[in-house]
């Protein structure tokens, strides 16, 4: 079971419902208009897919929070060494002073 499969399943099961409720419940309206007693074997093909999607937007989401991280670890690196430089340039001036 995948990241996604997992949160949905967490989601899902806290309300009691399954992610094929979860969509049936929104899909009412429409499903209604079809005469009774038709089935929906699309419906799973629907949910594979709306997790598929899910799933690359997590890995989407993964990768450039990479990204930010490194970017974050950098600037904080360059933060550090600015201030070591500034506290050694007034420890210079300090010495100067005397």
């Amino acid at each position: 079971m995948n990241f996604v499969n997992l949160e949905i399943d967490q989601i899902t099961n806290r309300r009691g419902f399954s992610p094929e409720e979860c969509f049936l419940n929104k899909m009412k309206p429409y499903l209604s208009l079809c005469p009774k007693g038709t089935s929906y074997p699309w419906l799973s093909l629907v949910v594979e897919m709306a997790t598929m999607d899910l799933t690359g937007e997590v890995v989407r989401l993964r990768a450039e929070l990479e990204k930010v991280s490194a970017e974050r670890d950098m600037l904080l690196c360059e933060v550090s060494n600015l201030r070591r430089e500034l506290e050694l340039s007034e420890l210079k001036q300090l010495q100067d002073d005397r």
